[in-house]
């Protein structure tokens, strides 16, 4: 496949599944479709580098995409783990097959879930971790314990118990650690079904000697497993695989290159020069999940090959009209205005660029008016983290009872030593991609802005209709003397 073919693949995905995204009416087969969608969003928007603008589109898509996941009816209290053991504690396998591909889509919901920092300690993810988690392990475990049974497919068993156990090993990999006890205990329990099926069951065995795509996932999770768990390293798994270079599956071989990435990426870009990188003809015969999973593993060979720059996409346009005619900067900046003519002196400017970002932020909260202030306050002293949207994030109500966002990121003048570069703007972004339009963005800094990042902020004014007010530099140090802070 050509790169421009990729980019072609790339935008028409895209601009199908947002259509699929907006249409409310979806059962089990298009959030799969869905998921694995956004599982592929993620790859992109981390292994490519992007235009800023195409990024910041691509990021609201995938932050609408996985709220709206986490909040579908459809993971209800994982209640497919439940069915699916209590099909297994009364040897009743009516359905099985079913159950099985609904938890693997609620498995891959988790798994971006955990991509998106949103696993919060509530009841649904209490019981994908605890209750039904262990539920479904037990189930497993019970099954494995038994004689092979004729009606189950335990490559689809198999399959499941490697998805559930590589999500909680993602888990394990985050900062969160609310359910980290139960993570680790799970995972040695999947751990040791995994080897107990391969050891015991003939029928996966046989299956095992030709299955490529599956092969290739035990090893895959087995070295993030020692990694993670056991905290060893050199594994050697090439000398274990020895069919490897034998497949004439080519839907196994594109689903095993993708776990191949993650054990060796030399021997990936080898793999997948010799094997998937030849034909375009191939590509359009796979079924459109083993499409998702070639593009995921062609812009992973982008990367290696240090090819991954893409140019400017045809994407959807994702403007909303949301009148906030009624925001005024004057209302809650005070004397935004009036500190326009306001004579400052090198000195001052030197001060203001003096300032460090707690210090810059507690002053910038004294010039914040008409907002509560215990909630001012709270936010310019709150601590910075990973999973902070902005600097500071104060919610203000409208006199009809909507509730929008004034965003607040700060660069001071230790933290910037030079002018705010374009490099910075994704900052000015990230607060629409988890309020939407329900964000205004107001932008400070010590520091002077180039003409690279003003033009970026005119686009995305532009292109994505959004509400963003710069006040950099001299503006800065002119409003902080106007209000008595210098």
């Amino acid at each position: 496949m050509k790169k421009e073919r990729f980019i072609e693949e790339i935008e028409e995905f895209v601009q199908k599944y947002y259509k699929v995204y907006k249409n409310r009416a979806r059962g089990w087969g298009e959030l799969k479709k869905l998921t694995e969608f956004e599982i592929l969003l993620d790859d992109v928007l981390e292994n490519c580098k992007l235009d800023i603008i195409d990024r910041a589109n691509l990021d609201r898509i995938s932050t609408k995409i996985s709220d709206m996941l986490q909040y579908d009816k459809i993971i209800f209290y994982y209640s497919s783990f439940f069915y699916f053991s209590q099909r297994i504690v009364h040897k009743n396998y009516e359905d099985l097959g079913k159950i099985i591909y609904q938890i693997n889509i609620q498995i891959n919901i988790m798994k971006i879930q955990i991509k998106h920092s949103m696993v919060t300690g509530c009841s649904e993810d209490d019981y994908f971790f605890q209750g039904r988690g262990r539920e479904l392990v037990r189930a497993l475990e019970i099954l494995c314990e038994m004689e092979v049974q004729a009606e189950v497919d335990y490559n689809a068993i198999l399959y499941m118990t490697l998805n559930y156990e590589q999500s909680l090993l993602e888990y394990i990999k985050t900062e969160k650690k609310t359910y980290i006890e139960s993570a680790y205990e799970l995972v040695e329990r999947c751990m040791k079904l995994v080897r107990l099926f391969c050891e015991r069951n003939e029928k996966l065995q046989k299956i095992l000697k030709n299955n490529i795509k599956l092969k290739m996932f035990i090893y895959s999770v087995y070295n993030e497993y020692r990694t993670l768990v056991r905290k060893e390293s050199g594994y050697d798994w090439t000398s274990h695989v020895t069919q490897i270079e034998n497949s004439n599956n080519i839907i196994n071989n594109v689903w095993a290159a993708r776990n191949i990435y993650d054990l060796d990426t030399k021997y990936f870009e080898k793999y997948f020069d010799r094997h998937l990188n030849n034909s375009e003809q191939f590509y359009h015969e796979l079924y459109e999940d083993s499409k998702i999973i070639y593009l995921r593993c062609y812009l992973r060979w982008l990367k290696v090959k240090e090819d991954n720059e893409l140019p400017l996409l045809k994407l959807p346009s994702l403007s909303e009209k949301d009148d906030k005619s009624w925001f005024k900067i004057t209302s809650y900046i005070n004397g935004y205005a009036e500190s326009a003519s306001v004579n400052i002196s090198s000195n001052e400017i030197e001060v203001v660029h003096s300032y460090n970002d707690e210090v810059l932020r507690e002053k910038i909260a004294n010039i914040i008016i008409n907002i509560d202030r215990h909630t001012v306050n709270r936010e310019c002293k709150k601590p910075h983290t990973s999973l902070e949207i902005a600097d500071m994030e104060i919610p203000i109500r409208t006199s009809d009872g909507e509730t929008y966002y004034i965003c607040i990121p700060v660069k001071s003048g230790v933290e910037i030593t030079s002018k705010v570069k374009e490099e910075i703007a994704y900052q000015i972004i990230r607060p629409f991609t988890y309020f939407g339009n329900k964000a205004i963005v107001i932008f400070i800094s010590a520091k002077e802005a180039t003409e690279s990042f003003y033009n970026y902020v005119k686009r995305a004014k532009a292109n994505l209709n959004l509400d963003i007010y710069v006040i950099a530099g001299e503006a800065l140090v002119r409003l902080l003397k106007y209000n008595n802070q210098l």
